[in-house]
């Protein structure tokens, strides 16, 4: 049992450290009025996802907009998205993606700093390099609606040598070459009925030496001179009703988790009017329960400079050691100046919420959840890209008078005086924290660390003790009566430790810096065995964690990341032995345009035990080693060159081991490899385009008499466009087949489904799967399941 607990320990360690390892190839651009694809590669740690997005926006907007990703097949390791037709980019869309992981922990990819080191791609038509050969001769940044928009660019330089019928002239994207003068070495357009908004403009051609060349992009904003607009506000957003139905066939002994039907919608509303910033966010699910936590979601947002104002759901984000990733209900306000900020949050973190429980006698019990509130405060001296301190203070207490007593408590007997058994206790948790940040932009430097301390009470239902009480427990006289503050925080004797010291203080620091390509990152932090905030996600107590990471890129040629952490518990001496562990990791992409791309990843994890003598005794310790290992080498390219297929080809083959010794004796070793395999296909003569993917797993149980281990994965896709792209059928067919050893099992899906996009700006997509379990081994546990989805979404 001993080992079982160490094994899941080490697992749950090297999770945590790297958690997860993932490659993402960009792809080559967008194009105007088509989705666009996007894709990556789960190396490690695809059992550890629990929710995966896509963030992005036009480059130099403020706002970002987020999809969420899907598993390509339900084992991995590939995960897709397709985002909304892009309308206007003139820069370029960066994005990034962030993991939501089993601890609640959320990972980026970019690993560091991602709105900064997010990944760039441009239109598909801006080929070739840029030439500052194409000139625009009317300078004018805003034209009159009145007057129309007017648009003049002289090539003269290069007029000798461009194909003068290859010149192309894109307005937000949109080839206008038809509407378009071109004569001698100018190029002339005009929009008598050009709408009141941003336009953006930009020329490609082709060079008589077979090179392409493509031009600034020119913004030029179209203003009202008098007209009144019908709707003087900027709106944009998106609108989804998603509806899921489910039916089942299974055999007596099958343990198939059955889903009720749902269905949910969601509004995604931004709106701009002058100065205001204004957004509302709606998820309304019928899974949502009343004596459930909160599956819905409202949040209403406000925006001017220097202030914000957030009402409804929203996951404030203080600092890593008060308030972050968390969802509260209620208010969160923003004031930021130049040299002074003043964040507040207040409301809901945990609804109330009533159950019963089985005692040891067998009886049914009544217990529950009781209401939490969080209450969070921030102000910042300084300014952010310089020298800025942060004071920050966070309390979440447990609302006794949210459950009747009878719902958390009950007597042995009816006897007055029989002992009152407790089903659930009410908490109270306290954290302060001080932050420091130096910001150095002109050599790309960062600097930072913060200092907390938290208490925590996991019983408030006893009350404060007063202060003789206190007195009397601790030896000695206070200058004030601790239960004048229970308001604050109940002070009483389940905080542990009932006096704060070392084990109730958490501290980390960090460097940062960006040279010559390399964002440099390095860490370093200790969570004091006592330490608690509720207002964070999982947070490993008793720890310190050193990190180092470093990402290089060169434009977008090649990605390298490498990174190495090193954790130790135990940092209170109070444990009878500490564990250690040593995680590394490099992973590099080469991507060259029209040649294949390469890539490459190494995992290393090793962890060990040493023992605390002042604990235990040598007898009763046990070392162990623990090492896990993984590579893989991938290669893909984008064949253009077949005649009327593309094909985009992708594969990655991985090896890796993990072994554990304890007393220098093996306990288990075992031997991993596999192969993921992806072949696209988009014709062009034809609006068809099909997909293979398949994944084969090994795994060699070197000590359990060289047993084996196999899964095998396959996924074939095909969709269709008709009337002009306004109806896409597709049929998809998955099958996941385990074998070896273990018992020979397999699940099978069956998938068609339709797209139509019948208006502007709006998808309708239906789908009917057919999943069917098999297992060849244990009989009458066999099951079927069907899945019908429909959805609707509307982009404005």
């Amino acid at each position: 049992m001993k080992r079982i607990l160490l094994l899941t320990l080490f697992l749950l360690m090297g999770a945590w450290v790297f958690a997860i390892n993932v490659a993402h190839v960009p792809p080559d651009g967008y194009t105007i009025g088509v989705p666009s694809e996007f894709r990556l590669e789960v190396i490690q740690g695809w059992e550890d996802i629990t929710g995966a997005r896509i963030i992005y926006r036009p480059v130099g907007q403020k706002k970002w907009f987020d999809e969420d990703m899907t598993p390509e097949v339900p084992s991995g390791p590939w995960m897709t998205v397709s985002l909304p037709m892009i309308k206007n980019a003139p820069q370029g869309v960066e994005y990034y993606f962030d993991f939501t992981l089993n601890t609640g922990n959320v990972e980026t990819l970019p690993i560091v700093n991602p709105t900064a080191s997010a990944f760039v791609i441009q239109n598909n038509v801006k080929r070739g390099s840029k030439s500052q050969a194409f000139v625009k001769l009317n300078d004018e940044p805003t034209a009159d609606v009145k007057d129309g928009y007017v648009l003049v660019i002289s090539y003269f330089d290069i007029a000798e040598q461009v194909d003068p019928n290859s010149i192309k002239l894109f307005i937000d994207g949109i080839d206008v070459t038809e509407q378009a003068t071109i004569s001698g070495n100018a190029l002339l357009y005009r929009d008598e009925k050009a709408k009141p908004g941003s336009l953006s403009a930009f020329v490609t051609a082709h060079m008589l030496d077979g090179t392409n060349v493509y031009s600034d992009t020119w913004l030029t904003d179209i203003v009202s001179s008098g007209k009144k607009q019908i709707l003087p506000i900027d709106v944009r957003g998106n609108f989804n009703v998603v509806t899921n139905a489910y039916g089942y066939d299974a055999d007596s002994n099958a343990p198939i988790p059955k889903t009720e039907n749902d269905a949910a919608t969601y509004l995604d509303l931004y709106g701009k009017y002058g100065i205001l910033d204004m957004q509302t966010n709606l998820y309304v699910s019928s899974l949502e329960r009343e004596n459930r936590q909160p599956v819905n979601r409202y949040t209403i947002g406000l925006q001017v400079p220097m202030l914000d104002v957030f009402l409804g759901d929203y996951s404030p984000s203080f600092t890593p050691f008060t308030m972050s990733n968390k969802n509260l209900r209620g208010l969160f306000t923003k004031f930021d100046t130049k040299f002074f900020g003043l964040q507040w949050a207040h409301g809901e973190m945990v609804r109330d919420t009533k159950g019963t429980i089985i005692d040891a006698t067998n009886t049914p019990r009544n217990t529950g959840t009781f209401r939490q509130e969080a209450i969070a405060a921030r102000m910042r001296f300084g300014t952010e890209d310089g020298f800025s301190l942060g004071f920050n203070g966070v309390r979440n207490r447990d609302i006794i008078s949210s459950l009747d007593t009878s719902q958390y408590s009950y007597r042995l007997s009816t006897d007055p005086a029989a002992d009152t058994v407790y089903t659930a206790y009410a908490q109270d948790n306290i954290v302060f924290s001080i932050d420091a940040k130096l910001n150095l932009p002109a050599q790309n430097v960062s600097l930072g660390i913060e200092g907390a301390g938290s208490m925590h009470n996991k019983n408030t239902l006893d009350g404060p003790m007063t202060q003789e009480e206190i007195e009397e427990y601790l030896g000695r006289t206070l200058p004030f009566d601790p239960s004048d503050y229970s308001s604050l925080f109940v002070i009483n004797k389940n905080i542990e430790p009932f006096e704060p010291g070392l084990s109730n203080i958490a501290w980390k620091a960090y460097y940062r810096a960006f040279i010559l390509n390399n964002l440099f990152n390095i860490s370093y932090s200790q969570i004091g065995s006592s330490f608690n905030a509720t207002s964070t996600n999982y947070m490993q107590n008793d720890n310190t964690l050193l990190s180092i990471t470093d990402q290089y890129n060169y434009k977008q040629y090649l990605f390298l990341t490498g990174g190495y952490t090193r954790t130790e518990d135990n940092l209170s001496g109070h444990r009878f032995e500490t564990n250690t562990y040593d995680s590394w990791f490099v992973q590099s992409i080469v991507r060259i345009p029209r040649y294949p791309y390469f890539k490459a990843a190494y995992f290393s994890n090793v962890g060990k035990n040493t023992i605390n003598n002042d604990v235990t005794e040598a007898v009763d310790f046990t070392p162990y080693t623990r090492n896990s290992n993984s590579l893989s080498l991938g290669m893909g390219y984008n064949f253009v060159q077949i005649p009327y297929v593309p094909t985009q080809l992708d594969i990655t083959w991985r090896a890796g081991g993990d072994d554990s010794s304890s007393n220098d004796v093996l306990t288990y070793d075992n031997v991993n490899s596999g192969i993921n395999f992806s072949l696209t296909n988009k014709y062009t003569t034809i609006p068809l385009k099909t997909q293979i993917a398949f994944s084969s797993n090994n795994q060699e149980l070197k000590l359990s008499n060289n047993a084996e281990n196999s899964n095998f994965n396959i996924m074939l896709h095909a969709d269709y466009m008709l009337w002009e792209n306004k109806l896409k059928p597709y049929m998809q067919y998955r099958n996941v087949s385990l074998g070896g050893d273990q018992q020979a099992q397999s699940y099978s899906y069956y998938i068609c489904g339709l797209e139509a996009y019948p208006i502007k700006d709006m998808t309708i997509s239906t789908s009917l799967t057919l999943k069917n379990y098999q297992n060849d081994d244990v009989q009458n546990v066999d099951y079927g399941s069907t899945t019908w989805r429909l959805s609707l979404n509307q982009r404005f």
